[in-house]
């Protein structure tokens, strides 16, 4: 079944940590039919907030690890976070092992959510890799602070784009 890729109209707020619970709920409402809006995005992040005694409301932003754990709380189970910047160069650091990768993890059901330029505990900005399309050529990301700009990118143009400041790689 070909899904829909956008239009994004929802989006995290430029002064808010929220990406990870943005990318989260894209892949909620690309595989199944939830409806993708600000309320549901923000009313989960709280009651999930609510439930663990060590996120700290002012701060929203999520670890690798923690992410993994809100997945799960809104019904996306057997998602793993792997460091990308340390495996060696020959297994995944080419952006075209790269992009197999999503592929991959596309291939098996899920979406996948990519940490760009962070530590994986206290920095970074997490997009959402939801599918793919014409055999892999495209894929649809979204991105919780340019939800406009979001869509169907040419794999290879996002691979070579993405690559070099992927820090972690959150799949199925």
């Amino acid at each position: 079944m070909q899904r829909t890729c956008g239009p994004f109209t929802v989006g995290q707020r430029i002064d808010t940590a929220d990406c990870g619970y943005f990318s989260a709920w894209a892949i909620r409402s690309y595989l199944s039919d939830l409806q993708f809006t600000e309320e549901n995005v923000l009313s989960s992040r709280d009651a999930f907030i609510d439930q663990r005694d060590d996120l700290n409301p002012s701060n929203y932003f999520l670890s690798v690890e923690t992410l993994v754990d809100f997945l799960s709380s809104i019904g996306l189970t057997d998602y793993n976070f792997y460091e990308h910047r340390d495996l060696p160069p020959r297994y995944l650091r080419s952006p075209n092992s790269f992009r197999h990768r999503i592929l991959r993890a596309l291939s098996r059901g899920g979406s996948v959510i990519l940490l760009l330029g962070g530590t994986g505990s206290t920095s970074g900005h997490y997009i959402a890799v939801l599918g793919s399309r014409n055999s892999g050529q495209e894929l649809c990301a979204y991105d919780p602070l340019l939800p406009n700009r979001s869509g169907w990118f040419n794999a290879t143009d996002f691979a070579n784009t993405f690559c070099n400041s992927c820090t972690y790689l959150i799949q199925k």
